[in-house]
Parts: C-alpha cells; sequence; structure tokens
C-alpha cells in the first residue's frame, strides 16, 4: 500500500482544521460577488476612520469620519458636513440630533457644540441615555462625557514591553449591555467593565495565542438582541461575552491572520465582520467566509479593498464599509 503523500495530509489536516473551527468555504472565498458590490468616493480620498448611522426610519443617514472631515451620504454621494477643529478616529450617534467626533460633540450640520478636550481618543460608545464613554491612546484612560469629561481610570496600571508606546493595551471598541454596564478590555488582555460609576479589571481574558495574551487588545464588539456581546480581538479571534453571568466564550478565528478589524449586527441577526482583509459572517454557530471585498463593473476601474475598519448596516440590511488606507473609498455591499 502506497503512503499518503504530502499533499494529500495537507488536504486531511486542512479539513480537520475547518471542522473544528466550523468554517465554510467555497467559490465565494476569493471574493465577494462583485453584482453585490458598489463604489463611492470620499472627500479628498482620505482613510475612512469611522461610520455611523444617526436616527431611524426615512431619517436614518449615514455619517462618516476621515481626518477632520465629517461627510455625510445623499444620493449615493459623499457631502461634505464640516471640518473638525482637528482629526478624530471615532464617531458615535447621540440623542438630539448629535455626533460624538472624537473629543468634538456636534451637530449634524457639523458644528461643535463642546470640545472635551481628551486628546488621542481611540474607542468611543454611548448609551440610552446619551451619555458617552471613551479611551484614550497611549494612555489607556477611561472618560465619562457629560457636561464635562471626567476620568475615571485607566485600563491599564502595568506595562509589560518597556516604553513602546505601540505596545499599550489600549482597547479599539467598547460596548454597553442592557443594564448600562460598559465592557472593554485592558491589562494583559483583560477584561474591564464600568459599572456604579466605577472601572474594574475581571478575572474574564480575551482568547489570544499562547503566549501573546498579555498584547491583546479588543479590536471591535457589537451587541446582539439577546444581551450577549459579540467581539473581536486584535490576534484575529471572535469571542461571545455574556455579561449577566459573566462569561466569555472563544468562537473561533475565522482566518488564520491577526486582526478583527470591524463587526456589525445584520438584520437577521448574525455578525458580518471584517478579519484582516477577509468579510465574513458568523451565524448559527459557524463562520461563512465571503472574501475580498472587490469593485469590479464593466468599463469602470476596479479596485480591492485591503485595510477596512469601519463599518455600519442601514435598516434595509445595506452594509458600509470604509477603506483605512491611502485612495480611500466607501463600499456599499448589498443584500
Amino acid at each position: 500500500m502506497r503512503r499518503p503523500t504530502a499533499v494529500f495530509l495537507l488536504i486531511l489536516l486542512t479539513a480537520y482544521v475547518l471542522a473544528a473551527q466550523r468554517i465554510r468555504t467555497g467559490p465565494a472565498d476569493v471574493s465577494v460577488d462583485a453584482k453585490r458590490v458598489d463604489l463611492i468616493q470620499v472627500p479628498d480620498e482620505k482613510p475612512v476612520n469611522a461610520l455611523v448611522f444617526h436616527g431611524v426610519g426615512s431619517a436614518q443617514r449615514l455619517f462618516g469620519l476621515s481626518g477632520d472631515t465629517l461627510f455625510t451620504l445623499e444620493a449615493a454621494k459623499t457631502r461634505v458636513v464640516g471640518k473638525l477643529p482637528g482629526p478624530a478616529a471615532t464617531l458615535v450617534s447621540l440623542p438630539g440630533d448629535r455626533l460624538l467626533a472624537g473629543p468634538y460633540l456636534v451637530d449634524l450640520s457639523g458644528r461643535v457644540i463642546r470640545d472635551y478636550g481628551v486628546k488621542g481618543i481611540q474607542a468611543a460608545v454611548a448609551d440610552r441615555q446619551g451619555r458617552a464613554y471613551v479611551v484614550n491612546y497611549p494612555d489607556g484612560e477611561f472618560f465619562v462625557l457629560g457636561e464635562r469629561a471626567e476620568s475615571k481610570g485607566r485600563v491599564y496600571k502595568l506595562f509589560q514591553i518597556g516604553v513602546d508606546e505601540y505596545f499599550r493595551p489600549v482597547p479599539r471598541a467598547l460596548a454597553v449591555d442592557r443594564d448600562g454596564v460598559v465592557w472593554t478590555s485592558g491589562e494583559l488582555g483583560y477584561i474591564y467593565r464600568y459599572a456604579d460609576e466605577r472601572l474594574e479589571k475581571t478575572v474574564l481574558r480575551l482568547p489570544a495565542e499562547k503566549g501573546r495574551q498579555f498584547l491583546n487588545v479588543v479590536d471591535a464588539m457589537a451587541n446582539d438582541p439577546s444581551g450577549v456581546i459579540y467581539g473581536g480581538t486584535s490576534d484575529g479571534y471572535l469571542f461571545r461575552l455574556d455579561p449577566r453571568k459573566p462569561t466569555i466564550e472563544n468562537l473561533g478565528k475565522p482566518v488564520g491572520r491577526p486582526r478583527i478589524r470591524a463587526l456589525a449586527l445584520q438584520a437577521d441577526a448574525s455578525m458580518l465582520g471584517v478579519a484582516a482583509d477577509q468579510l465574513f459572517t458568523w451565524r448559527n454557530g459557524s463562520f461563512e467566509l465571503l472574501g475580498l471585498l472587490e469593485y469590479r463593473q464593466p468599463e469602470k476601474t476596479a479596485w480591492l479593498a485591503y485595510e477596512i475598519d469601519s463599518l455600519a448596516i442601514a435598516a434595509d440590511g445595506t452594509a458600509y464599509l470604509g477603506e483605512s488606507e491611502y485612495r480611500a473609498h466607501l463600499f456599499v455591499l448589498r443584500k
């Protein structure tokens, strides 16, 4: 009997890994169906730092942030709303027709109402009452924004790698659960929460490659209708956090590379995400790889997205994804 070839063994190993991680692949793992993809120009082709929908029903509008430029989408084209006093990396919808763009509280015309003065905001979220929570970089300081910015502590105390600020465990996302508790990550890859006016480190830890736990941060977070929170890590793992218990469950890696860069809930309660440069969904306990996001229409310039850090999904299920690299575009992925 002939011994199995190296190729055959590799196929068996690949099949085993995919089965264990519950990943479905197929022809679409090369690129997303181009018939579903449109491309929209963004102001000055600058990287899109953040996207958010504001309003409900027919009044819902998409806003985006590109450097210091706040823009909106009208009739399938972007329109500049206004210029901020400085660049910002986060964008949050607030009640009363207001947005929080980095440290700037603005109205829908782009007028700055308040500058909170918090430098380097890297992650931001708001609760149902409109109170905002942010973490800045590289200090990892956690602030509550109301009438003023109130510091509530830091998400790390120890620093493991010399003085290099690029390795500081500052999260890129936060989430608020049904009870108004804020969740994120911090020191040594541990989950942090803010409740009862107190920021605390929990015993829960983000899934990571062995030996890399202390480098791991949460990259993206999204709430599920059931009350659980899904998140993606800088090591490329998807996890599910149950705030009530609380517990954290490692759901595996969509691809064998680091970073789940963006994550959002779809209308069918599945998750759409970006892992490295690949789109994926998490549905019914398994991943489905959708592939690279590519714009390809007859007699038009093709464009392939490699870096996407912003994702927002409209009420009709249309997904908007912003490139975060030079010559950026806004991609539209139709259902």
